[in-house]
């Protein structure tokens, strides 16, 4: 389903997100599973086969997951084809000896596949808790795989339109098939913990890939814990997450963002969130916020 496209400032954005979370040998979904996919109820185990499908090699993970979605939720054409999962490598975390040898490592491969970016333009009490609406991208995730886990990190940004990022991620590999490992346990408590514990170990790496220096500088790159900037409402439903950031909330934040706003044709941003590993990537390519989908 298409909305009619309008006029408006574009936004590129990539944003990469990590939680704690061990699932490095988890399968991608391939073509051969595109039948199925494309039918929620054509498996009634789905609820037991917690593997999301294998990729082919010529189809990436948003790919997959676009044309999962695209008859199913509602969202103009030009927004669809401008999100997309980057390339994990380019962000550099701890490896497990940085504590005595301060290196960083690339990111092999994240934990989750990014599944969906929604764009909302609306009032901002309508943005809360995007995972429970009705019809949305939850329900329909969980048609086909009633067992997995989402993290959901929904990010609503000032200015006029008000709009918001909803961008949906889901654990490759159960949690049961990895819950005695360092990162099982982690995100066990991540997922089921205090809102304390959550706030104190969601951080956030800034990438600014294409953009003007004032920009650049005023954005970093540096990992920072993500409570400390802005505060997280956190909402836990049945099988997910969602963290909600108001960006709006903080002057200083305020001001960054007016200011890519501005100059958002030409504004390419990584953004990572990580307490151990990358749970996932996502890159916002010219985003047009008018394109945005009205809620």
């Amino acid at each position: 389903m298409n909305i009619t496209a309008r006029s408006g400032p574009s936004l590129v954005t990539p944003l990469s997100v990590e939680v704690p979370i061990n699932l490095a040998t988890a399968k991608r979904p391939s073509k051969d599973d595109d039948a199925a996919a494309s039918n929620p109820g054509a498996d009634e185990d789905a609820g037991s086969t917690s593997r999301l499908p294998t990729y082919s090699l010529t189809t990436t993970c948003a790919d997959y997951w676009k044309k999962t979605f695209q008859d199913r939720v509602p969202q103009h054409g030009a927004v669809t084809s401008n999100w997309r999962e980057p390339s994990p490598s380019e962000f550099r975390v701890r490896s497990k000896k940085y504590l005595t040898d301060s290196v960083k490592e690339a990111v092999d491969h994240p934990k989750c596949d990014l599944v969906w970016v929604d764009v909302f333009q609306g009032k901002k009490e309508a943005f809360l808790h995007a995972a429970a609406r009705r019809d949305g991208v939850v329900s329909h995730f969980h048609a086909l795989y009633p067992a997995n886990e989402l993290f959901v990190l929904n990010i609503i940004l000032p200015g006029k339109p008000e709009v918001t990022y909803v961008n949906y991620f889901a654990l490759r590999t159960p949690v049961t098939e990895t819950e005695d490992s360092a990162f099982g346990r982690l995100w066990r408590a991540f997922l089921d913990g205090s809102d304390e514990f959550r706030n104190a170990r969601l951080k956030l790496i800034p990438r600014i890939v294409h953009g003007p220096w004032m920009v650049r500088k005023a954005v970093g790159s540096k990992p920072f814990i993500l409570a400390k900037a802005l505060p997280i409402q956190w909402f836990r439903g049945k099988h997910y997450l969602e963290a909600v950031v108001d960006v709006s909330s903080d002057a200083v934040a305020r001001k960054v963002t007016s200011m890519c706003r501005m100059c958002v044709s030409s504004l390419t941003v990584d953004i990572g969130l990580l307490p151990e590993a990358m749970l996932g990537c996502v890159q916002y390519d010219r985003l047009d916020m008018a394109n945005a989908t009205p809620i």
